[in-house]
């Protein structure tokens, strides 16, 4: 089924794998390989919290994008991601780290909308 939306989507599209993967080396390394050679994804959602070793296969592909989850819309975001860790607020941390292991030619960051501007009448 994967496969069949993939084709179907024009090849003028961007597409993203929102998978949100991020494992041991090698078993990254075969999801890597999955969603960007096998599926042809130009994108996968990556999270960081097991390391460097866990986004550097997806990283070592050319001409493909990993999007790092930093600062996530969901309710519970706040449980670790506005922690302070070293003076920072967590989320802070993994954006500085993970810019370490790639570039602006392939990596991007998730930053959700979770603050909501409420107007006092």
């Amino acid at each position: 089924s994967l496969e069949k939306t993939v084709n179907y989507i024009p090849k003028n599209c961007f597409t993203i794998a929102d998978a949100k993967r991020g494992d041991i080396g090698n078993t990254s390394k075969m999801y890597a390989k999955t969603f960007f050679e096998t599926y042809n994804f130009d994108s996968i959602t990556v999270a960081p919290y097991m390391g460097e070793d866990s986004l550097r296969p997806f990283l070592e592909f050319k001409n493909k994008w990993v999007i790092c989850l930093a600062l996530t819309s969901n309710a519970g975001h706040a449980d670790f991601q506005l922690g302070e860790y070293e003076g920072k607020k967590l989320y802070e941390r993994v954006i500085e780290t993970v810019c370490k292991w790639g570039s602006e030619e392939n990596l991007m960051f998730v930053v959700g909308a979770i603050y909501v501007y409420q107007r006092k009448i």
